[in-house]
């Protein structure tokens, strides 16, 4: 969190902007509410429909471009935007952006689930595949288990892991 004010703040900006990282110790973490369409003006007053996040939080809504739709359909392997809501995001700054024919800095989602997101879904998941394997008769079952420890141990047992195992073990080849 800065302890300066960044100048845009002095301006009615409906939007979260880069400015807005400045009240944040560290990227900030929010949960999707609901994600629509909006008739957003510009600074010359000329209206534009965007597609909009707003949050659970208490937090302006994020105008979504394309970039930032596909790194949530990336993280949360879905996409349609009912599967995003309730999914929490990070976001950050980056530099060197194009945007509106000129270089400048905006804000992306990470592309990755915050961590300490979703470990209900994580354990309902392992749940699942562990009733999945149950019923599972391909003959790669022993390799399926030795991946799945393997993950587990490295840390590396993703919600969209255990979404690809599922799929894998639901619909073998």
């Amino acid at each position: 969190m800065s302890d300066k004010t960044h100048w845009k703040k002095y301006f009615n900006y409906n939007y979260f902007g880069t400015y807005s990282l400045d009240d944040y110790e560290g990227d900030p973490i929010l949960t999707i509410k609901s994600i629509g369409t909006e008739e957003v003006k510009d600074q010359n007053g000329k209206a534009e429909t965007c597609m909009v996040c707003h949050w659970s939080e208490d937090e302006k809504p994020l105008i979504l471009n394309k970039t930032n739709c596909k790194i949530i359909q990336f993280v949360y392997n879905s996409p349609h935007i009912e599967d995003w809501i309730g999914r929490r995001v990070q976001l950050y700054m980056k530099n060197n952006i194009k945007a509106f024919g000129a270089i400048t800095t905006g804000i992306r989602i990470r592309d990755f689930v915050p961590a300490g997101n979703d470990l209900v879904k994580k354990k309902a998941l392992q749940k699942e595949i562990r009733t999945a394997l149950d019923s599972y008769k391909g003959d790669d079952m022993g390799s399926i288990k030795e991946m799945l420890k393997a993950k587990v141990q490295a840390k590396e047992d993703s919600i969209r892991f255990y979404e690809g195992v599922l799929v894998t073990l639901k619909n073998p080849a």
